[in-house]
């Protein structure tokens, strides 16, 4: 399984993360590669219906016919939670 990367600083950090679960609220794109040679797209707006790839998965007819899958992540939605929740985190010990 493919997730794709951009080159940039964050991004970097993200690499060295060992990721077993995402959520879906960071999937930009879902790319599905059936045994026939097809690719199914699911975007943003379809991904952020279910609470789990593995529902959204399950959910299609073609489930069975999935043999790898490449994930698009939203680094931006990614860095910027990332950045509210460290300065939260940062804020709370300067009022203490």
């Amino acid at each position: 399984m493919a997730i794709s990367r951009r080159d940039r600083s964050f991004s970097k950090i993200i690499n060295e993360v060992d990721v077993e679960t995402i959520p879906v609220h960071f999937i930009k794109r879902l790319k599905l590669y059936l045994d026939d040679g097809s690719i199914i797209v699911i975007d943003q707006d379809e991904v952020q219906k279910v609470d789990s790839i593995e529902e959204l998965l399950l959910s299609l007819q073609v489930a069975k016919q999935i043999t790898d899958m490449s994930i698009e992540l939203d680094y931006d939605g990614i860095e910027s939670d990332v950045t509210e929740q460290v300065t939260n985190l940062l804020n709370k010990d300067d009022k203490s």
